[in-house]
């Protein structure tokens, strides 16, 4: 038996259920949004699949040279099974380009999104530095006041005692590095950093149209803004307010576009997903195509007509 040699048209097989493969992974991440377990499974077994059954019906079409009907009708079924195959996975397909004819809406709603998020930061910035801002006015109009109403000093929790406590311009030193360190902590700085450089990543993965990430970043923006309002709450809370303050915590009102939906709903293929898929089956059918049969291949008409037997060379029966 000749050994068997790969062809440029077997790689060109291989290479396109690969990529057909890589689809189908972005299309069934889509769908669950984020179930890469799933996704991958299904995207092997499609690639897998057909890459197989194209493989084998190149094989019997080459390497059967004898029970030439046995051969036929093996070729038929592969040949169904692939038809079924491709039906099926041109739905999985085709998901993909579905979600990426929304790529417009998806890409504006998740930037409305960052944009909250990063206004968030600015808006806390103003909140804690006007809060600082009275705080300092407030302090500074007790001491100037304090010939007067000695009452206004210990609202704002002066020590009248200078002796000990120091003089009033310390206190106030001390009162003002308090509001400041309550309401912009070390840790701050860290979450606005970090937060800043997370969105900027997001908002360049949606600019990109990056499908690997995109989807882990929709499943996340969502809960992180809550997480980095939450904290922003915990800085500015009203149980570590300053003496004589009279202020609420800080609030942001968010409204989130939701992006989810339009990942996971489903409708007819459209047609570039479908030209696509058919461009892929025709590739990965093309080793097929293109090889011959068996040199005492009788073709069909003598293996399913009316004749009985037919004759090969020297008088063989086929």
């Amino acid at each position: 038996m000749d050994r068997f040699k790969f062809t440029l048209a077997d790689i060109i097989g291989f290479i396109t259920a690969i990529v057909f493969g890589v689809v189908c992974y972005f299309s069934c991440n889509f769908l669950p949004l984020g179930d890469t377990n799933i996704a991958l499974t299904v995207a092997i077994a499609i690639a897998l699949a057909l890459w197989l059954l194209s493989f084998i019906l190149r094989l019997l079409k080459e390497r059967t040279s004898r029970r030439f009907k046995t051969g036929i009708i093996a070729e038929g079924l592969c040949l169904f099974l692939f038809a079924v195959v491709a039906f099926f996975s041109l739905i999985v397909f085709s998901h993909f380009f579905t979600v990426y004819l929304h790529k417009k809406d998806i890409s504006s709603r998740m930037i409305e999104n960052i944009d909250q998020a990063e206004n968030m930061f600015a808006a806390y910035d103003e909140y804690a530095n006007d809060r600082i801002e009275s705080y300092e006015k407030d302090l500074n109009t007790a001491i100037n006041g304090q010939n007067a109403n000695l009452n206004g000093l210990t609202k704002m929790g002066f020590k009248t005692d200078t002796v000990s406590a120091g003089p009033y311009r310390a206190q106030m030193k001390r009162k003002m590095d308090m509001i400041r360190g309550t309401l912009f902590p070390a840790e701050y700085t860290s979450l606005k950093t970090s937060a800043t450089d997370w969105l900027t990543r997001v908002k360049k993965d949606v600019e990109l149209w990056n499908p690997v990430r995109l989807v882990n970043d929709v499943n996340m923006i969502d809960a992180e803004i809550i997480r980095w309002k939450e904290e922003l709450k915990k800085y500015s809370s009203v149980s570590d307010k300053m003496e004589g303050e009279d202020v609420e915590a800080f609030e942001y009102a968010i409204s989130f576009d939701d992006v989810t939906s339009l990942f996971e709903t489903r409708s007819l293929p459209p047609v570039l997903g479908i030209v696509l898929a058919i461009v892929a089956f025709l590739c990965l059918l093309f080793s097929y195509f293109i090889t011959r049969r068996h040199p005492r291949y009788p073709g069909l008409k003598s293996l399913f007509g009316r004749v009985d037997t037919v004759l090969v060379g020297g008088g063989n029966e086929l």
